[in-house]
């Protein structure tokens, strides 16, 4: 239908053709140069070389004028939609990536998820469960009745057992880059085979013993019937139904990966198909689900196709709770295509060849105006304004420090220590140009743990912005502090910034930090009593290995770290980033007592209204402390065609763009590059035709010298306007618009001009050699 050979190759036309036409000019430019020195030169080369330019300009103004999107489009029935990257797996044990989550979400489900029509990511509603958990008064059983007369892609039937195998054999992986650690740290017994997958590594034979005696005595899940599964959970913990709608908590067909697996030994059930920590495995580069579509090719750094499986419980289902739009599944092939050119990409969306791309925020400004809030481009949607979970922030080194002066390595406590050097860099960081460099202005600044959006946030206690002044008055304060300073002339006056090289968001943020710094240490107001030199604030990137050893030897003074929720709840950002024993609060070293407590006590508590009383002492103690600044929030950013319909483009910060919710309407479709007006390359062709043309007639079929220049300077002028035009309303102009370079904006109205010009020029030279013969005719 699309895409194999022969449409990519119709699709990938409408950019070769440029390249042929620049050869063809090029070449023609070469002919005439050898024209003008030999006189004997056959007639029909020139015209031939313009009756080649000519079709190839009736040949591009046939296309991409008169019929547009009409015959590029992909069909009614199919998606194309491009992106820069590829996923890392198509198991969704292991991938961990943003664009696998995306495909995966519409090839595997969960127990229960988000309204498929809102951005509302307060409320979950069951889909493979029947109802809500019955939970146990002490919190910590959960059990769920599943939905019957459901199969995987294969035919098997989907029950109790399916959950069971599915968690479990996550478990056996444990791949790092996935988030079974959601499950390991709250189901009974969980917690050990983590502990011991990360000290120990998942190949170990202590790991396999480990994860052995899990499965045999902890009884974490238990099946209760058929269609009935229980959860044991290690202590209560409110949020668990938020990780059974989780991408961790998606469910493949037992029978197909264990009939698929590498080796005898693993075809069974209790083996589940792959070994201990094999994250490489057959479903890999496979997929077996019980949602709408499967994968049935993928052609790495190429393209992914999807089709749709035809015996979906939902397209015949009557439960409202679940009961499709009358316009789903009318999408039978996707195709995710890999595509890592930017300009690339937004021609192809312009040009209608794609229905979607991942437009890059640096050039967010050609398709939206942010001013007037609408689209420049008629046929292009865009959907921003609302609140992603993804945030990245700086998290200072709150414990020890260890430094070379002067050969010599000296371990002592980090300056970021001192509460008021932690707040002072809080207000010398410059937050609106970090946002504009990073993400283009598409971000707001981040308010504390909580990203704004998800239930709890509270941003009314940080009252951190960039203020000198303020920086200026707590770094004073610090420095009233006698082992604040010590601290500093310890480590030779001298704090540098580490982060990870070719991280360009990290390199922006710690230049920023230690500009600010810098700013705020060289003012007049600021203070600089006992220290014993001025101090110095560098930047400076690390290899990956070098990044992991300078943390482990705790060389860092500040961390810089972007997070994603695994699932929606407070406790995703709290537990990790702030509580004493997460992730992040361990590498920092942020310890407090009472913000340990209230994050315990969120994590058991149901009540909402007792959760936000905890989630708000967490966020004010966090925003006095200023263990971290908080960058940015990332803002949406996705646009697609006009002819794409339906609640499957709903923006969701848990859910990307869900095409079984997805149809198309080519009806109603705006195509404004459906009128015939000439192109550039129509344009340069005519020119050059014309110049070749009136070269071998030798410029006689316009008699009158006044004539001649009036053309040049008419030819000129609509040369100008096309280019003016082109350049300040490019969402007006017709064709694709290749003005989009500083290059190209050279390049093209050099091919208009440079014909007419040498017309003009020599036309002038004849009439100069016509008066020379005049006068030397008068002197004989």
């Amino acid at each position: 239908m699309i895409l194999p050979q022969k449409e990519l190759e119709r699709e990938t036309e409408i950019h070769t053709i440029h390249k042929f036409l620049l050869r063809e000019i090029s070449y023609c430019v070469d002919v005439m140069c050898v024209a003008r020195l030999n006189v004997h030169m056959r007639k029909e080369w020139l015209i031939v070389l313009a009756l080649i330019l000519l079709i190839f300009s009736f040949f591009t103004w046939f296309n991409w004028g008169f019929h547009g999107d009409v015959i590029h489009r992909p069909p009614s029935n199919t998606i194309v939609w491009e992106t820069s990257y590829d996923p890392e797996s198509m198991d969704p044990a292991v991938d961990n990536t943003g664009v696998g989550d995306w495909i995966l979400s519409n090839i595997y489900e969960t127990l229960y998820t988000y309204p498929f029509n809102s951005s509302d990511t307060t409320s979950l509603i069951p889909l493979l469960a029947l109802g809500e958990p019955i939970i146990s008064p002490d919190g910590r059983n959960y059990t769920i009745a599943l939905r019957q007369n459901i199969t995987f892609q294969d035919g098997t039937p989907f029950n109790a057992s399916c959950v069971k195998w599915n968690i479990e054999r996550a478990m056996k992986i444990f791949s790092d880059s996935q988030a079974i650690w959601t499950f390991a740290e709250t189901l009974k017994g969980g917690n050990e085979v983590k502990q011991v997958a990360v000290l120990n590594g998942t190949s170990s034979s202590v790991f396999q013993s480990e994860f052995d005696s899990w499965i045999v005595n902890s009884s974490a899940i238990m099946i209760l019937d058929t269609y009935t599964v229980r959860f044991v959970l290690e202590e209560a913990f409110s949020p668990f139904v938020t990780i059974l709608a989780s991408k961790s908590a998606r469910f493949m067909s037992p029978t197909y990966a264990i009939s698929h697996a590498s080796d005898l030994d693993l075809m069974t059930w209790e083996a589940y198909g792959v070994d201990y920590g094999q994250s490489e495995n057959y479903m890999h580069t496979h997929t077996c689900g019980t949602g709408p579509y499967t994968i049935v090719d993928w052609v790495e750094d190429q393209y992914i196709e999807l089709e749709s499986y035809e015996k979906y419980w939902r397209e015949t289902t009557s439960i409202l709770e679940v009961l499709p739009p009358s316009n789903a599944g009318s999408i039978e092939k996707i195709y995710i295509r890999m595509n890592y050119d930017a300009l690339g990409r937004e021609l192809n969306l312009r040009n209608g060849v794609v229905d979607g791309v991942e437009w890059p925020l640096t050039e967010a400004h050609l398709v939206w105006d942010p001013v007037n809030e609408i689209t420049r481009y008629l046929n292009i949607n865009v959907s921003t304004g609302g609140y992603k979970f993804e945030t990245l922030f700086l998290g200072f080194n709150m414990g020890n420090l260890t430094v070379t002066v002067n050969g010599t390595t000296v371990i002592t406590e980090c300056p970021f220590n001192n509460r008021n050097f932690r707040r002072a860099a809080s207000f010398a960081f410059d937050y609106q140009n970090f946002i504009d460099s990073a993400v283009n202005g598409y971000g707001i600044q981040g308010k504390g743990p909580i990203p704004a959006g998800m239930v709890g946030h509270n941003d009314s206690g940080i009252g951190f912005n960039y203020n000198l002044t303020a920086a200026v008055a707590e770094w004073n304060l610090a420095m009233q502090d006698p082992v604040f300073v010590n601290s500093l002339n310890t480590i030779n006056n001298s704090i540098i910034f580490y982060h990870l090289a070719g991280s360009s968001l990290r390199d922006e943020a710690s230049s920023l930090l230690q500009i600010g710094l810098e700013d705020v240490y060289w003012i007049p107001e600021s203070n600089h009593t006992g220290l014993n030199n001025n101090m110095t604030f560098l930047v400076e990137s690390l290899t990956y290995s070098e990044y992991l050893e300078y943390l482990e030897e705790r060389r860092l003074p500040m961390l810089p770290f972007g997070w994603v929720p695994d699932y929606s709840d407070p406790i995703s950002y709290l537990q990790p980033i702030c509580h004493s024993e997460g992730a992040l609060a361990r590498q920092i070293g942020y310890n407090n007592t009472d913000v340990d407590m209230w994050c315990d006590l969120a994590i058991s508590e149901n009540n909402p209204t007792l959760r936000q009383i905890y989630f708000n002492n967490i966020q004010n103690a966090v925003a006095d402390e200023a263990p971290y600044i908080w960058g940015y929030q990332k803002i949406e950013f996705q646009t697609w065609r006009d002819w794409l319909r339906g609640d499957g483009l709903v923006f969701n910060p848990m859910r990307d763009v869900y095409f079984y919710h997805i149809s198309k309407d080519y009806s109603g479709t705006v195509v404004t590059n459906q009128i015939p007006w000439p192109s550039f390359i129509e344009l340069a062709s005519i020119s050059w035709v014309t110049y070749i043309l009136a070269d071998y007639f030798k410029f006689q079929w316009i008699r009158r010298k006044q004539l001649k220049f009036a053309l040049f300077i008419i030819c000129t002028s609509i040369t100008l306007f096309v280019t003016a035009w082109n350049v300040l309303f490019p969402s007006m102009w017709p064709q694709p618009g290749f003005l989009t370079s500083e290059l190209l904006f050279i390049i093209y109205p050099g091919l208009l001009w440079v014909p007419w010009y040498l017309m003009y020029r020599d036309t002038k030279r004849a009439y100069r050699r016509i008066e020379q013969n005049h006068k030397t005719m008068d002197i004989q």
